[in-house]
């Protein structure tokens, strides 16, 4: 059996080769801006083998019966995906894209990923659940712009 780093390269540069070669043919180049982290033309492909890596690998830790996180973490974000690579294609609309990630952050919440105590920062310990929710919506939201933002 293949060490799962080795699998995980391996199967992450196939996916690379495979999607840029895609991604050149179909002309789907990132325009060079003052936000963007690349000085040449670059495709829009990035995420597509990270996020396929980790599926694969999840699907191969499921059926082998080892579990090393929460399965459950796959749909939100195939959908965070989806998004993503939809976007990289389309030039969708940023309010479409900031429901999705309202309904993503929904949906991380309700599989328990929750700010309940804030540990005495501002003076504050146990929140309620009402302002519980719309600040881990909020971090979640912000979070995945600030990645968004820092990426370009």
């Amino acid at each position: 059996m293949l060490n799962l780093g080795v699998l995980s390269f391996l199967i992450s540069l196939t996916v690379i080769f495979i999607s840029q070669r895609y991604f050149i043919k179909k002309n789907i180049f990132d325009t060079v801006n003052y936000r963007s982290s690349h000085d040449a033309l670059a495709t829009r492909n990035g995420g597509l083998s990270v996020f396929t890596t980790i599926v694969i690998i999840t699907l191969y830790l499921y059926y082998n019966s080892n579990e090393l996180f929460d399965f459950s973490l796959i749909i939100p974000l195939s959908i965070l995906f989806t998004i993503g690579l939809y976007d990289d294609i389309y030039q969708v609309d940023f309010k479409l894209k900031f429901i999705f990630q309202i309904i993503i952050a929904k949906i991380l919440i309700d599989q328990g990923i929750l700010i309940e105590n804030l540990n005495g920062f501002f003076g504050l310990y146990e929140i309620p659940y009402m302002i519980s929710q719309l600040l881990s919506i909020f971090l979640i939201v912000l979070i995945i712009n600030a990645v968004n933002f820092s990426d370009g």
